[in-house]
């Protein structure tokens, strides 16, 4: 949310997601990823990261970059 409202330009936004989702994956770390892979809408503990994730697409599609929306 705090990149929502600093953010004045799209580039800008796209990094700070990138900040966000690099952030989420790091405390939630790889035993997590792997022990829970598939059923991760199914955990409270990940939404953050998944909503992180879909906002940083989104942003990418909006700045004209969908060939970046794999990143």
């Amino acid at each position: 949310m705090l990149a929502e409202i600093e953010c004045e330009r799209t580039g800008e936004y796209v990094d700070e997601m990138r900040k966000a989702v690099d952030a989420g994956r790091r405390v939630l770390g790889a035993k997590f990823f792997k022990a829970y892979a598939g059923a991760f809408w199914g955990l409270i503990e990940t939404r953050p990261l998944m909503r992180a994730m879909a906002q940083l697409a989104f942003a990418l599609l909006d700045w004209g970059k969908p060939e970046r929306v794999d990143d």
